[in-house]
């Protein structure tokens, strides 16, 4: 995911620009940069928790895959095994959808439909097309908070497949290896937001959980 920030006003307002790239971090469409038009600069999220080539933001919060489903119509979902005939939903493209249609030598491959997003994913459960997504978290929760539906009323069952992060994986921001100033402002930046609970405010204003990483 790229993200085009103008450099003006990144400089003069870093913590609401970490605002935006936290909240971009968990798919927060509602956002977007604005400012004068000027020189741009470049981040990119990645998943790899720090590791690899150039200067890495340090994570800012951690995600995971959950099954999103109606536990009233499902009942309890502990294992992919509970959702064996059941009309499942996923990201095309992902290890989601990989894990999910490759369990078990192909045991739910044939109940399993294919998305554009994540968001459309859990959306065709919410709206009752589909008995399960299985998505991120964040993708679930956007859904959610995006049909004005009550949380509560949803399950987010954690499932352990081959090729699913147990514990789900760091997200943060890379930006190229020569550029260490925009690394450090945007670290700054960060860390402003989680100190004065501002990026809680954020995710918790879109109906997201802010998971330590």
């Amino acid at each position: 995911m790229n993200s085009d920030i103008n450099r003006r006003v990144f400089l003069r307002g870093s913590a609401a620009l970490g605002a935006v790239a936290g909240a971009r971090l968990v798919q927060m469409p509602h956002l977007r940069a604005a400012g004068a038009t000027g020189d741009k600069l470049r981040t990119v999220l990645i998943g790899c928790g720090g590791q690899g080539v150039g200067n890495h933001i340090p994570p800012a919060v951690r995600e995971h895959l959950v099954a999103l489903y109606n536990p009233k119509a499902l009942g309890p979902v502990s294992s992919p095994e509970d959702l064996a005939g059941k009309k499942i939903t996923v990201e095309q493209g992902t290890g989601a959808a990989s894990a999910m249609m490759g369990y078990q030598g192909g045991l739910l491959r044939d109940t399993v439909s294919l998305y554009k997003n994540g968001m459309d994913a859990a959306k065709a459960v919410l709206n009752g097309k589909a008995d399960a997504a299985f998505v991120s978290l964040a993708q679930a929760e956007a859904a959610i908070f995006d049909l004005k539906l009550d949380r509560k009323d949803w399950a987010f069952a954690k499932l352990s497949m081959p090729g699913v992060p147990p514990n789900g994986w760091p997200l943060g921001m890379a930006v190229k290896a020569d550029n260490q100033e925009l690394a450090t402002l945007l670290d700054n930046a960060l860390d402003t937001l989680r100190s004065s609970g501002q990026l809680l405010a954020i995710f918790k204003a879109h109906g997201l959980t802010l998971a330590a990483p």
